[in-house]
């Protein structure tokens, strides 16, 4: 993992949570637990199966967008690569590769995308600490949307 950081940047956490059981068949991860350690009230916002790319594709990045309240996403499955950007110094990014039973926390206002550059599905499973309201997408612009661009496209 390569991060640089900086205020709103020092905020993210990246965990990994301890299935509530395990064996040589599956790891079994109990939804309700992904959330227990942290302050306040979460929601699950969403459950995704984010498909392989292997060429570069802006339609095929997910997010490209901030919140104002906090987020968690959890891999239950596959590995997923994030781009984290503090709008307010969006010359610092942090490059994230999350995988199977690992936690992103993401702070308010960070913008954010996501992608699968492998070639096997990964399921991406969202939080909020807030109840989900697709109007609570702030669309990266500008000088941040330009970055996480030119970002992920060295990936590919």
């Amino acid at each position: 993992m390569n991060m640089k950081t900086n205020s709103l940047l020092e905020k993210v956490i990246i965990q990994k949570m301890p299935p509530v059981h395990s064996d040589n068949r599956r790891a079994i991860y109990d939804p309700q637990k992904i959330t227990n350690d942290l302050e306040g009230d979460w929601y699950a916002h969403n459950l995704m199966e984010i498909y392989g790319q292997n060429i570069f594709n802006a339609d095929c990045l997910l997010g490209k967008h901030h919140h104002d309240y906090e987020e968690v996403f959890f891999i239950p499955s596959g590995i997923l690569d994030f781009l984290l950007i503090d709008p307010e110094n969006p010359k610092q990014i942090s490059k994230i590769k999350l995988d199977s039973g690992k936690r992103l926390f993401i702070p308010k206002g960070v913008d954010h995308l996501t992608f699968n550059k492998g070639n096997n599905p990964a399921i991406l499973m969202g939080y909020g600490n807030v109840p989900f309201d697709p109007k609570r997408l702030i669309p990266s612009n500008g000088e941040v949307l330009k970055i996480l661009l030119s970002e992920a496209k060295q990936y590919f």
